[in-house]
């Protein structure tokens, strides 16, 4: 588990997650993305020990709103993997398992959705437009 930087104490963590609050608030264009790495580096251990002791998503998620957006869960991966291919490793896993969580629904609105689902999943694989698959 990543350990927090001898420097940072709970009162300056607690300024970190109150600015990325405010970060949140910005549209994605006006948002300090340096900034907002940066406490987000400054914090990853907090949310670790948060997340591994049972801590809810929906409290992870009030106090790391950003955490919850695309770009920063991919960042997130990478401060928990470094040097590892997160989405190689999401569409490799996918690619796996696809076929048994495509056989899982239970009402015939379900079944459609489901094949639709599956073959766009199928496609993007297919083709390897992995990066492109927003289902």
């Amino acid at each position: 588990m990543p350990e927090r930087d001898a420097s940072e104490d709970d009162t300056s963590i607690a300024a970190c997650v109150q600015w990325m609050g405010g970060q949140h608030r910005y549209p994605i264009e006006r948002r300090d993305q340096i900034g907002i790495n940066l406490r987000m580096n400054k914090t990853l251990a907090d949310r670790r020990k948060a997340i591994l002791a049972g801590t809810s998503l929906t409290e992870i998620r009030l106090e790391y709103p950003l955490l919850f957006e695309e770009g920063e869960m991919l960042q997130e991966f990478q401060r928990l993997r470094p040097g590892k291919e997160m989405m190689a490793d999401f569409y490799s896993g996918l690619e796996r398992v696809a076929e048994k969580l495509m056989r899982l629904p239970c009402s015939t609105k379900e079944i459609e959705l489901t094949r639709n689902a599956r073959d766009l999943v199928l496609r993007q694989t297919k083709t390897g437009n992995k990066r492109q698959c927003k289902c």
